[in-house]
């Protein structure tokens, strides 16, 4: 079939790559609803205009003799002056089947042939109409808020600048921030407002800081404004008589329900309705006094922890916290003030996981004893009294639930999720939440070779239960050899010494005995050792000095707990670990008899070629996805996995797909979503995401976790809104 050539000056709002189709001067592109056009003026330049007439991108290509602009069949999409002579492209070559759209929101956009983006130009997306501090929320440039009556925007601008327009496009404020090179601006957990320029460098702010739990509010009448966690405002700008006020949000509070009463058929949770200070804490049937299931707030208990441990019991309709004090009893207090830094011990409390069941010991910190009720009263008792065989008194066994979620399980504690791991289950049947190059860790300045910003403390309290482990060993004048932590063998690439990694996996796991670590030992650089048998020696008097299991078959999870089972990247040598060694910057290596267990292993780590970011992105995240389905098929014992890569010169910038990852999870709810995905490697994995199912922001650690469990906590279907990060916090002179 012949396709008639479109004579109209209007191409409509989108041109095809494989019909080589153009636009001639005066020819323009127009979004279906209207709003925007895209021109080919007679002046040569391509320009983007908005419904206003305001123009908003241009290609610079204004004085060249105007001649043909072609969205050609290679994918690249390319302004010609006169003689057929390029003056501007896109440089999407090498992409068939491509085409260039103009997007309702304004976004010009070239998708390749499985609709992946290879360039744009104002692909903004909004952000809502609020920031909440404790969600790290940011914009990168284009990104907005917008009221939401849809009349004020609150810009982050690609010259630098952030600003606040009406629905005339008039600036009401601005952060006076234009000229610097534009990278985010972050709503911080400590409640200060920032403006980042390039290398993290902050430029501007709100110096709202030391406000925890606030929030940044872009109201209906133009008013921007940082509410404290009271909902007194602290900071705003825009319209000087506004009226906008805090946000109502929902808090994740949870039911406390008594194991031995369900075992009876009574559905008792931990009641406060008498709100006063001081009142009594006692039990009562789920959602009594006339409300409807899962809207009473004198049962709804939140979690606030103070560590990975300690946490206060904030019953929702009074903020009092449970408090036990000797002489006075079980009763609801107010906490401290400073309830953080300086923390009432009458008023903390932790969990211990039962040992015969999924339930929990609710354990008070001053005393030591634990949540009971065993009579008419509640109380605090020692742990098993008056029972025969320990562990099995189930008046002191407590089971949470979320009060949104129809009364189910929530997760456990991410610094001792593995006590609810089978002693029997193979530790290659344990989906396992891991950091790749583990120890190459951000701290007082910032190294373009970092990849996390914790420390193997924190990151093992936060739920990581694999590290990659990457050595550099060297000869000192003294004689002795130095095994230093790296990332790779060039630059400042240096970290912390191996012998201080490993007694922080000591000390955690002293700490949390029901726990393991699994972990891998490579040596990037040797610094010229001539004698490496010999430092190898000393390397492995060093691992002896650590719980470190080193065995040829896979354990089981109670084979390992309260140990390091280590893997060796080195050579052949047993004593340095599990021997393993894939095939370099691979994406479906296989063992072949060493180990001598089958293993799966996904490290495609450069050589991305594709045009775009999103490609690259696309690219990495369909290697993981194989990897998944690896898992899922059962062919391995193990599958093992990198979820980042590198791009660009020395390859000196990341690939992350946290976010697909996230959003391919939750596609489907947990009786269908998979829940085989092996053991996964990060960069940056704390990094948390916002979700249309109003889970609290989420990481792919908490995710992964939760997946040894069903899913618990999870159970829905979601989408992910806007990303919210960690990022270092800093304070800045005053605007």
């Amino acid at each position: 079939m012949k396709i008639s050539e479109n004579t109209s000056p209007n191409k409509g709002n989108m041109l095809y790559g494989n019909r080589n189709q153009s636009m001639i001067p005066n020819d323009y592109l127009e979004s279906s609803n209207k709003e925007y056009k895209l021109i080919y003026q007679t002046d040569g330049n391509l320009v983007l205009y908005n419904a206003k007439g305001k123009a908003l991108w241009s290609s610079g290509t204004a004085g060249q003799t105007a001649w043909k602009t072609y969205m050609q069949p290679d994918g690249n999409f390319v302004v010609y002056k006169a003689f057929h002579q390029p003056v501007w492209a896109s440089n999407t070559e090498k992409h068939t089947n491509c085409k260039l759209v103009l997007e309702d929101n304004g976004s010009l956009v070239i998708y390749d042939e499985n609709n992946m983006k290879l360039w744009s130009v104002l692909d903004s997306k909004s952000c809502g109409n609020a920031f909440y501090a404790e969600a790290n929320s940011y914009l990168t440039p284009h990104d907005y808020l917008l009221s939401l009556n849809g009349k004020y925007m609150l810009l982050y601008q690609e010259d630098g600048d952030l600003v606040l327009y009406d629905e005339e496009g008039k600036a009401l404020w601005s952060s006076k921030t234009k000229g610097q090179p534009a990278w985010r601006t972050y709503m911080q957990p400590d409640g200060n407002f920032v403006v980042y320029k390039g290398f993290h460098k902050p430029i501007w702010a709100s110096n709202t800081e030391n406000n925890p739990n606030s929030e940044l509010v872009l109201g209906d009448d133009g008013g921007l404004a940082i509410f404290d966690i009271k909902g007194n405002k602290i900071w705003s700008k825009g319209n000087d008589n506004s009226n906008v006020n805090p946000i109502e949000r929902e808090i994740a509070d949870h039911y406390m329900f008594n194991r031995r009463e369900l075992t009876l058929g009574h559905t008792l949770v931990v009641d406060y309705s008498s709100k006063t200070v001081g009142g009594k804490v006692s039990m009562k049937e789920v959602d009594t006094g006339g409300y409807a299931p899962g809207k009473n707030p004198f049962q709804h208990w939140e979690i606030l922890p103070i560590d990975d441990q300690w946490f206060y019991l904030i019953n929702q309709v009074s903020n009092l916290v449970l408090d036990y004090s000797s002489n006075d009893g079980l009763m609801c207090k107010p906490k401290p003030a400073d309830y953080a830094s300086n923390p009432n011990n009458y008023q903390l409390w932790s969990l211990e996981k039962c040992s015969n069941s999924p339930d929990f010991y609710i354990i008070h910190k001053q005393s030591g004893l634990v949540l009971d009720y065993s009579g008419d009263d509640l109380t605090c008792k020692k742990k098993d009294i008056n029972t025969p065989n320990p562990g099995t008194n189930k008046y002191q066994h407590w089971c949470f639930s979320d009060s949104k979620s129809s009364h189910k399980p929530s997760p456990v504690l991410k610094s001792n999720w593995m006590n609810n791991i089978d002693d029997g289950k193979s530790i290659g049947d344990i989906n396992i939440p891991g950091t790749h190059d583990s120890a190459a860790i951000n701290t007082f300045s910032l190294s373009p070779w970092a990849c996390h910003c914790y420390t193997i403390t924190e990151q093992l309290n936060k739920g990581v239960r694999m590290l990659d482990i990457r050595i550099s060993i060297s000869l000192e004048k003294n004689k002795n050899y130095k095994f230093m932590t790296c990332h790779g063998s060039f630059g400042t690439n240096e970290f912390q010494t191996l012998d201080s990694l490993f007694g922080e996996c000591q000390q955690f796991l002293k700490k949390n005995p029901s726990e393991a670590i699994i972990a891998s030992l490579k040596v990037d650089d040797w610094n010229n050792v001539t004698k490496q048998q010999e430092a190898l020696e000393k390397l492995i008097d060093l691992i002896n000095k650590y719980p470190i299991i080193t065995q040829p078959h896979l354990p089981a999870m109670g084979q390992v707990r309260g140990n390091i089972f280590l893997y060796n990247r080195i050579n052949e040598d047993i004593k340095l670990g599990t021997p393993i060694h894939w095939e370099d910057n691979c994406t479906n290596w296989t063992s072949n008899g060493s180990p001598e267990y089958s293993v799966f292993v996904q490290d495609k780590y450069r050589d991305y070629t594709l045009f775009s970011l999103p490609s690259k992105e696309s690219q990495k995240f369909s290697y993981v996805e194989k990897a998944f389905d690896e898992k899922g098929s059962g062919k391995y014992d193990v599958v093992w996995s990198f979820a980042s890569a590198t791009w660009g010169i020395k390859d000196l910038w990341g690939i992350y797909i946290i976010n697909k990852i996230i959003s391919y999870l939750g596609q489907e709810d947990s009786t269908t979503r998979p829940d085989k995905l092996g053991w996964i490697l990060f960069d940056y994995p704390f990094n948390s995401f916002r979700n249309t199912a109003g889970y609290n922001p989420m990481t792919v650690v908490d995710l992964i976790i939760s997946s040894n469990f069903g899913y618990t906590g999870f159970n829905h279907s979601f989408e992910l809104t806007h990303p919210h990060v960690d990022s270092p916090q800093h304070n800045v002179q005053k605007e």
